[in-house]
């Protein structure tokens, strides 16, 4: 704060001991926490610890170098601690950042989930209720990172990358799938399960009686031998 700069907030971030970037926002209006109780006694806040949703609201967000810079910095200040995963019952606030005349609006949510009374399995209506803080910026000097220290910035170490196993991939489900390498079986010496059911039998031969022989025999000697004569 200075008489040539009234009411100045200054935000950077630093990498390697080092200054990276820096921006002075001019605070032209704001509400806080006490003020918003007086005005509304029963205002909701947010939990501690709880994550915020950001928004970002405007064409100078995807238009303009400096604020794209200056979103990347409202991330790292508002999104804390990092997580794979929200449950939607500890979402209770939103910040939404809205970009126009050379300003950004900042407005604080409260998020008031309510379910059907007659459809109990749908999903909950939500209600967004004005808190605190309320605060109007207007962007005054900057300092960005060139491109080479940003890119330094940025790179991730080795020891944090996670590294990729040979022959081990993830389905769209989630499930670890393996590939298993083996070589070229010779099918010829492939030995399968012994069925008792498909094993070749030996066949037994029927033992007879002498009478039983004696018919048998008798039976084919006494059969006339078919001649065919000619015709004169």
């Amino acid at each position: 704060h200075s008489k040539k700069r009234p009411h100045n907030l200054v935000v950077g971030r630093t990498h390697d001991g080092h200054l990276l970037d820096m921006v002075e926002l001019g605070i032209e209006d704001a509400t806080t926490m006490d003020e918003m109780t007086q005005i509304f006694p029963a205002t909701e806040f947010k939990r501690l610890g709880s994550k915020p949703c950001l928004l970002f609201i405007g064409d100078p967000w995807e238009n303009s170098e400096e604020f794209r810079s200056l979103r990347n910095l409202f991330v790292d200040l508002f999104r804390g601690e990092d997580v794979t995963g929200v449950n939607l019952a500890s979402l209770d606030h939103a910040i939404c950042f809205t970009a126009a005349l050379d300003k950004v609006f900042m407005r604080t949510y409260t998020l008031q989930l309510k379910r059907s009374a007659t459809h109990a399995s749908s999903p909950p209506s939500t209600k967004l209720v004005l808190s605190a803080p309320v605060v109007d910026f207007s962007v005054r000097r900057t300092q960005w990172a060139s491109r080479d220290l940003w890119k330094k910035a940025c790179k991730q170490p080795k020891e944090l990358k996670a590294r990729k196993v040979k022959n081990i991939s993830k389905n769209s489900l989630g499930e670890t799938l393996g590939r298993l390498h083996v070589e070229r079986q010779d099918l010829a010496q492939l030995q399968t399960r012994k069925v008792k059911a498909l094993s070749a039998k030996k066949a037994t031969p029927i033992k007879r009686s002498a009478e039983e022989e004696e018919k048998a025999s008798g039976s084919v000697s006494s059969q006339p031998s078919a001649k065919r004569g000619r015709k004169g």
